[in-house]
């Protein structure tokens, strides 16, 4: 299973109330704590949503509850902002990138946030 999957894995087991938020952040924290040397670009964009959702979290931005369903739109793949709430955007991407041979993707990605952009093409 690559990073990717294992992260949305161990996100539905908190989801699903299966696992709390500190046994997910027991795990999520050493296994992406590298992420940006990850080749996976689109693990990446997901350990950073992530993230920075706790973040806000802890920063009592959002209670519980609420970082729930904003972690929940991650699942479903609809990472772009909505009404009410601050995220980076995804788009198509009109140019791409090599990638390492690891990395599979049906589509270009492009990502800004956090202060730079990361572009994929599968």
């Amino acid at each position: 299973m690559d990073l990717k999957e294992q992260i949305r894995s161990w996100l539905v087991e908190y989801l699903s109330g299966r696992i709390g938020l500190e046994e997910f952040r027991d795990w999520f924290s050493p296994n992406t704590w590298d992420i940006d040397e990850c080749p996976d670009l689109e693990a990446q964009l997901l350990a950073h949503q992530i993230e920075h959702r706790i973040a806000e979290y802890t920063s009592d931005v959002w209670d519980e509850d609420e970082l729930r369903d904003l972690l929940r739109l991650l699942i479903h793949g609809d990472v772009a902002a909505s009404a009410n709430q601050t995220a980076p955007s995804i788009t198509t991407a009109p140019q791409s990138l090599s990638t390492s041979a690891n990395c599979s993707a049906a589509a270009q990605v492009s990502w800004i946030g956090f202060g730079r952009e990361l572009t994929k093409a599968g």
